[in-house]
């Protein structure tokens, strides 16, 4: 099992906590639990174009989205039970810190998984295969940060009232 972590550069640090990826062998996959957090989420299967999701309160009952999805805020944990082997790429935003890349209130998903081609339709897809495309982990990276560089809002990035939310959050 291997989780590798990166700080993303600026302006991007502003918002994003990190970027990191999870791989495991089928022997090493076990049941990963989340737990409750403010942050917002962004995560890409990198193994098959699909993920199961189980809440707490049913863990026979399992959500199936994309291989793509935005994980907004949890006030509960849930459970991920990866089959076979596993590959997972991952943006953590910081609290506040998804919307320039959104452009919507996102504790509106609170505890909701939500496929990300529900959200930013074909560009979606378009990430993930640029994702697969790039030949190391460094450079699955830095795809994902020049997304959200071209994705940003500029007008987010100098706000006062975000810059003001972020440091005292």
């Amino acid at each position: 099992m291997t989780l590798i972590k990166q700080l993303p550069s600026e302006p991007l640090r502003r918002f994003v906590e990190h970027f990191w990826l999870y791989q495991a062998a089928e022997t090493a996959c076990l049941q990963q639990v989340l737990l409750p957090t403010v942050n917002v989420a962004l995560v890409i299967n990198l193994t098959r174009n699909g993920m199961a999701v189980f809440s707490r309160h049913d863990i026979v009952r399992r959500e199936s989205l994309s291989g793509c999805a935005v994980f907004g805020p949890l006030s509960e944990y849930c459970h991920i039970l990866p089959q076979g082997s596993a590959a997972l790429l991952g943006v953590q935003f910081k609290p506040g810190g998804a919307f320039p890349f959104f452009g919507f209130p996102l504790g509106d998903l609170e505890n909701q998984r939500v496929p990300l081609e529900v959200v930013w339709g074909d560009q979606a897809t378009e990430l993930r295969d640029r994702i697969l495309a790039a030949s190391s982990v460094a450079a699955k990276f830095a795809v994902v940060e020049r997304f959200l560089q071209d994705r940003c809002d500029p007008a987010a990035l100098n706000h006062p009232g975000v810059r003001f939310a972020l440091a005292h959050l």
